[in-house]
Parts: C-alpha cells; sequence; structure tokens
C-alpha cells in the first residue's frame, strides 16, 4: 500500500487511504452524503474547492522561503485563488446550507475547516460564512 497519510484500517484488514474519500465513506455511514445525485454532486464540489484551496496554499506558506516571493505569492493567493475559488461555492450556498435545505457532510467538512483555519469570510462571502455552524 502506498505511504501517504491518512490512513484507515476498516475490521482489522481493509487499508484506505486519501483523506476526502475516507471522509465520503463516513458520511456515507452517517447519513450525511446526499442521496440525491445532483446534491451528491454539489456536496462534492463544496468539499473538492476546499480542498483545493488548501492544495493551493499550503507550498506558499511552508516551503516559499524568499520573504520576497512569498509576499508576492500570499498576495495572488489572497487576491485571485482565494476570490476564484470561493466564488463558485457563494454562488452555490443556501440560506443555511450547501447544498440543500439538510445538513450534509459538506457543511460540516467546509465549517470545519474554516473554523480550523481560522478564516473570516463574513464580508465578501456572507453565504458561505453563514454556513458555518461550528
Amino acid at each position: 500500500m502506498l505511504s501517504i497519510f491518512p490512513v484507515m484500517t476498516m475490521d482489522g484488514k481493509q487499508t484506505v487511504l486519501q483523506s476526502i474519500a475516507i471522509v465520503r465513506y463516513v458520511a456515507k455511514l452517517a447519513n450525511l452524503y446526499p442521496k440525491n445525485a445532483i446534491e451528491a454532486l454539489q456536496a462534492d464540489m463544496g468539499v473538492d474547492t476546499f480542498h483545493d484551496l488548501f492544495t493551493a496554499g499550503a507550498p506558499i506558506f511552508y516551503f516559499i522561503k524568499d520573504p520576497e516571493e512569498k509576499s508576492k505569492a500570499i498576495d495572488t493567493y489572497l487576491n485571485d485563488t482565494i476570490p476564484q475559488l470561493l466564488g463558485g461555492l457563494e454562488t452555490m450556498a443556501h440560506k443555511h446550507h450547501f447544498v440543500s435545505k439538510t445538513f450534509t457532510y459538506a457543511d460540516l467538512y467546509i465549517s470545519y475547516m474554516i473554523y480550523y483555519n481560522n478564516i473570516s469570510l463574513n464580508l465578501t462571502f456572507p453565504h458561505t460564512q453563514r454556513s458555518n455552524l461550528l
């Protein structure tokens, strides 16, 4: 098996990996994964968008050492990347949840990412912030 994290072992024999795949699997077990195919697609889009957002930002904060280069990269990330990615979520967001009138794993995942990473989205993306349930 590949040596990447996170890893989940089920019943002591089946090992699975990839964080988002594990999240979707657990969401299905907990009845937090939408049953409607379009809502499932939208939930996956929201979760994947936030995953892309942090994947795009991680190298900037962890690997760029030159202060001037890092400053330019952070400026691009904050002013171009984040608005582009979150703008699509904002148009998709419902009044209280991301994909439907019911709570899904997308609400939980995105709210956690906003909370854990201490992101303030209130002014630019009010629907995304309002969906933050934590």
